[in-house]
């Protein structure tokens, strides 16, 4: 793997691990994409495209999904990302078989690296499935079940399964690979703070007995600031929160949620958890 987080992280188990997350990973404001082309969303949450942001160590991503109902014919009833509806037109688009494409590529080039997806979905999961397999993603997958232990980091290498999806929307009836994330694996902090100072570390969504912690750290104005995640972002606030959260519940993030990941220094401070998780052991 490669040394985005700390040199012996594949003796960690997934849940033992901090992840580098990006808050509306899709959502950016870089206009140059390999894959597809010039974008640009309007109120961006991020400073570059999902395939740079793989390169810069990011791990696991927020994304949106929607079926596109715009002004684009031939986009009509895809699974796009964006921010809904009509507004996919207004606020900036991306087909999500785009993005499926690039993690594909990246996953195929870095055979030791593991992602994660973190689904806000409104389509049927049968069209994430296909988008999955026309990406040449579904082998990839791994599927875990809630009461059992979460495997190794490299045992997930050396079965090549090195995908894991969570979806905020299930039902009993849907495949083993879409994890219930708020139902079975996740709890969250909340995620609507107008400012650095109202950060605080109260549980939102999920169950605190689930094994996986994410702790979202950005301020949400319209969108997402720039001003505020470059204070945000800085390694003494990022600590501070870790250190208050992990005081008020004894939990440590798996995914620590940032925007404009650019700024400040979160990867410094996920390689710097791993390596207190690994003394800990």
């Amino acid at each position: 793997m490669s040394r985005s987080y700390a040199d012996n992280i594949q003796d960690k188990r997934y849940d033992e691990v901090t992840f580098l997350t990006t808050h509306n990973s899709y959502n950016y404001a870089w206009k140059k994409n390999r894959i597809s082309g010039p974008k640009f969303y309007l109120f961006p949450n991020q400073n570059y495209p999902i395939g740079q942001q793989l390169k810069k160590g990011v791990r696991a991503f927020m994304l949106d999904l929607h079926y596109y109902k715009g002004a684009l014919r031939r986009h009509r009833g895809k699974v796009v990302l964006c921010h809904g509806g009509k507004g996919c037109d207004f606020l900036g688009f991306e087909p999500a078989s785009n993005v499926f494409s690039e993690m594909n590529a990246f996953l195929r080039e870095n055979p030791d690296e593991i992602i994660t997806m973190i689904l806000e979905s409104y389509v049927s999961v049968k069209d994430i499935e296909r988008l999955l397999k026309q990406s040449h993603l579904f082998d990839f997958l791994h599927i875990q079940d809630p009461k059992k232990e979460w495997p190794k980091i490299s045992n997930m290498i050396n079965n090549n399964k090195r995908l894991v999806v969570f979806n905020d929307q299930h039902s009993e009836d849907d495949p083993a690979w879409n994890h219930d994330l708020f139902g079975a694996f996740a709890v969250e902090t909340h995620y609507s703070f107008r400012s650095i100072k109202k950060f605080d570390c109260e549980l939102n969504r999920g169950s605190r007995l689930h094994k996986l912690f994410i702790l979202n750290h950005f301020v949400t104005r319209i969108s997402g600031s720039r001003v505020a995640a470059r204070r945000a972002n800085r390694k003494k606030t990022l600590l501070k929160r870790v250190h208050d959260c992990f005081k008020q519940h004894q939990l440590i993030p798996n995914f620590l949620t940032v925007d404009f990941v650019k700024y400040g220094e979160s990867l410094e401070v996920v390689r710097y958890l791993n390596k207190i998780k690994e003394t800990n052991d």
